[in-house]
């Protein structure tokens, strides 16, 4: 998959959706602490990437928005974790380190 080849590039641990339960997944990584920044790089309409990522934030975490998906974020985890949330342009910036780009929109597709 997709997440193998990013894991032999270097990221340390990867969940593929509808094959691997990735709350528990993100938990059992983290020690059940959450991760500390996390990259939007889907494209749908729906609310489930925001949704998905305020599960797996820990407290006080960063989440960006590169792509584009629903915007209906949830207020009670949002707040209560004091989540930051960021938009993103960076697409022309990414494209310049092939590397990173590749790696990270390798993993939106998986």
């Amino acid at each position: 998959s997709k997440v193998d080849l990013a894991m032999q590039n270097g990221m340390h641990e990867g969940v593929v959706l509808g094959v691997d339960e990735p709350i528990a997944k993100v938990n059992q990584f983290t020690n059940g602490y959450g991760v500390d920044k996390i990259i939007i790089t889907a494209s749908t309409k729906e609310n489930a990437p925001v949704e998905m990522a305020a599960d797996i934030a820990r407290d006080r975490a960063t989440i960006v928005m590169v792509g584009v998906t629903g915007m209906d974020l949830p207020r009670k985890p949002y707040y209560e974790k004091e989540l930051n949330f960021k938009f993103s342009r960076s697409y022309k910036l990414l494209a310049k380190r092939s590397n990173c780009f590749s790696i990270i929109s390798t993993l939106s597709k998986s």
